[in-house]
């Protein structure tokens, strides 16, 4: 075992210890599916025309939610625009230094190397302080109506920013900004490119099979079987035939595991680090570096996997 796969199981191993009575999922493994909920998603956004922060208010079957969104960055409508997501338990508007905010590492402090509009998504309940955002992941649905709020946000922002913008649109994310980076081009693949990192398509995989699992309250294999139907989309994902998805994974992930989820990338150029998840997360000069060279080649590399 190296030192990055140490360090995942340790993490897991220390957190599920810390709350052993408070694990995701603990008071009710019940969703409204994912699908059910896009479909039944209203919200309004304002019209983008440059920086700022917005809260935005969703209202689905499961009820209302809240997300927020920041024009990082505006250039203008003739630039390139990437929308980025952030990953479980950031704070992606906090942008002091030693803060968990992949979005300001990756992007804020290079801010020059980006000759685009920069957005960034703050998932509903991260406004939340850690703890009370622990306490609503004991239910499913929370995070099912979480997932697919940012999901719909994101298509939200799609539109607005087509009306009077036609240049490349960019969804990107990093872990679980990953999985609804690549859950948004399943249900619409309106973006022109996708960059889902230490990410996949079978999210339910993760928290039934994984050493994640340990964070979880799923004891019978009924139940965990029902995750793994509501949070898996590699079919919908697959019968999207664009070339448009540059994914990026860790090779000794114990969360997002490699050898899971690179089933989802069959086909698309995927890029690898030999980094676990808790040392993969940090290494934002690797993500950076990705995405820039995307921006700069995605076309060229979309028509060799033709």
């Amino acid at each position: 075992m190296n030192r990055h796969t140490f360090l995942d199981v340790l993490s897991i191993e220390i957190k599920a210890l810390i709350r052993p009575n408070g694990k995701m999922f603990c008071n009710s493994a019940d969703s409204i599916a994912p699908s059910i909920l896009l479909d039944s998603a209203k919200l309004e956004i304002p019209e983008i025309n440059g920086e700022g922060t917005h809260r935005v208010e969703i209202n689905m079957k499961s009820g209302k939610y809240y997300a927020d969104f920041r024009v990082e960055k505006w250039l203008g409508s003739e630039f390139p625009t990437i929308i980025y997501h952030h990953g479980n338990n950031e704070s992606p508007f906090d942008y002091d230094k030693p803060s968990k905010s992949s979005f300001y590492h990756i992007f804020v402090t290079h801010n020059t190397q980006f000759e685009c509009n920069l957005i960034v998504i703050r998932a509903t309940f991260h406004d939340l302080s850690y703890q009370a955002y622990q306490k609503k992941l004991e239910k499913l649905e929370h995070f099912v109506s979480m997932f697919t709020v940012s999901t719909r946000l994101i298509e939200a922002l799609i539109q607005e920013i087509r009306k009077h913008n036609s240049e490349r649109l960019i969804v990107s994310g990093l872990s679980l900004g990953g999985f609804v980076t690549n859950y948004h081009r399943a249900k619409y693949n309106t973006a022109d490119v996708y960059i889902p990192m230490l990410s996949g398509t079978r999210l339910g995989d993760m928290f039934t099979i994984s050493r994640y699992r340990k964070l979880t309250a799923l004891k019978d294999n009924s139940t965990s079987e029902n995750v793994r139907t509501l949070l898996n989309f590699s079919e919908s994902f697959n019968a999207v035939l664009d070339k448009n998805v540059y994914p990026l994974l860790a090779l000794y992930d114990k969360y997002v595991e490699y050898d899971v989820q690179k089933h989802s990338y069959i086909g698309h150029p995927l890029e690898v680090i030999k980094r676990g998840h808790i040392t993969g997360v940090i290494h934002f000069t690797a993500f950076r570096e990705h995405v820039l060279y995307i921006m700069n080649n995605a076309g060229e590399m979309s028509e060799k996997n033709v």
